[in-house]
């Protein structure tokens, strides 16, 4: 705890010195103004007539804060304020171990009296045998609202259960059935949903052997590829010559001479003479690292004059990465090349929604895993709490058994077990058609 109240001094120096927020101050920092500020709190509740908040089952405690502040109730203040409309289902709650509360649906009417509840039980994609199964399952729980959900398609397969041996024996059944039902409808999706995201592996070899495409969600997403940082990274520098860990990320890369003992030495000067990097760049004699001060000063030139697909090719071309991995004249390169010029074509995208280089950078930071999902793909491999917000025609729940599916941490809580029947709740209601 005296290490973690060090390092947060240091973070926050840092975050400030980036012109950045994390997640949690994203949150907190308005929540202490509107706190804090009786003029600012009193302007963005007079600037805000409704206020909606989807997903309410997810939000955490500092989200409620500030959802009291910005829509108060009106006993509260004895004035009308915003109009507050909450849209959730208490039975998809499934995020409490990043700090979710879904007592905050369940309290609503008490915490917003007078608040009207309207119960959507109709259920649009799946049959009613799904839904019945869905239901038997979280109908559990005893921390709900409850409700019944039913379709207009009341015929449809029953939900099947299979028993396997083991996990192998487990794997090899399903993706046989897999590719069975993509070979007879190839147009369906499917999907195997499993809890954590080592289950994947047997599964990706068995359909590797069987020669049937899949797409696993929850492994490296496009934003994430060391590539397409290392690009971003050439942007957020030129932008802003504080962000020293995208500063240090290029450095040397591609490579330019400027190994481990050099870099070691610049950050060395920087701390003697209290500046920053950019600053102990300017002042350093070594001829690599002028030439790489001069590339980003290049770089912002750019970002001053042209639209940012072009400024992409320019730091591409002009930082020599293109070249390099163009040398290498390997699969592994080609495909890296590839992805900075999807890259480009995502710039030229975002240039036309009329997005900004910070709107652009923004949303690179803030991909989730469930962004890679792709409706199109025949065959989906994917977690549970990825799966949220999904729809397939056939999905299989997988390794469900004590330990795994409900999770062994679960099993000396019933709060815990509770949100893992949330959990299989949203699994069971992905499918249109089949669940198994």
């Amino acid at each position: 705890e005296r290490a973690a109240a060090a390092v947060m001094v240091r973070y926050q120096e840092r975050l400030a010195a980036y012109h950045a927020v994390d997640f949690d101050d994203l949150i907190t920092l308005p929540l202490k103004l509107l706190s804090t500020d009786a003029e600012a709190r009193a302007n963005w509740q007079d600037k805000l007539r409704y206020v909606l908040v989807d997903e309410y089952q997810d939000t955490n405690p500092p989200q409620y804060q500030l959802v009291r502040l910005l829509a108060p109730p009106s006993i509260e203040y004895g004035a009308e304020r915003p109009n507050i409309f909450v849209v959730g289902d208490e039975d998809q709650s499934i995020y409490a171990w990043r700090g979710a509360d879904y007592g905050n649906i369940l309290r609503f009417e008490q915490d917003f009296p007078g608040a009207t509840a309207i119960l959507l039980e109709q259920n649009y994609r799946s049959t009613q045998p799904i839904l019945d199964a869905a239901t038997a399952v979280i109908q559990n729980n005893t921390s709900r609202k409850g409700k019944v959900l039913w379709s207009e398609r009341k015929q449809g397969a029953k939900v099947r259960l299979y028993e396997a041996g083991d996990a192998t024996e487990e794997a090899q059944f399903i993706t046989e059935k897999l590719w069975d039902y993509q070979r007879k409808n190839p147009l369906w999706h499917l999907a195997v949903l499993y809890r954590t995201n080592a289950q994947s592996r047997l599964y990706e070899e068995v359909l590797r052997r069987l020669e049937v495409a899949y797409r696993v969600v929850g492994g490296f997403s496009f934003y994430k590829r060391l590539e397409i940082r290392h690009l971003l990274a050439y942007l957020r520098v030129a932008r802003n010559t504080s962000d020293e860990q995208s500063l240090l990320l290029i450095l040397n890369v591609p490579p330019r001479g400027i190994g481990a003992v050099t870099a070691q030495g610049l950050r060395r000067e920087a701390s003697e003479r209290a500046t920053p990097l950019w600053e102990a760049l300017d002042v350093s004699p070594n001829e690599k690292l002028k030439k790489f001060r001069a590339l980003i000063v290049s770089l912002q030139e750019e970002l001053g004059r042209k639209p940012l697909p072009e400024v992409l090719e320019f730091a591409l071309r002009e930082t020599g990465y293109e070249c390099w991995l163009a040398e290498q004249n390997t699969p592994e390169a080609e495909g890296r090349l590839e992805n900075l010029h999807e890259l480009i074509a995502a710039a030229r995208e975002s240039a036309e929604r009329g997005e900004t280089l910070t709107e652009f950078l923004d949303r690179a930071a803030l991909v989730s895993d469930s962004d890679d999902y792709d409706a199109a793909a025949p065959i989906t491999l994917m977690t549970l709490h990825s799966a949220k917000g999904t729809e397939f025609d056939l999905v299989f729940l997988v390794g469900m058994e004590e330990g795994l599916f409900p999770h062994s941490r679960s099993l000396d809580s019933e709060a815990e077990i509770e949100e893992e029947r949330r959990l299989c709740y949203v699994g069971l209601t992905r499918p249109r058609m089949i669940s198994t």
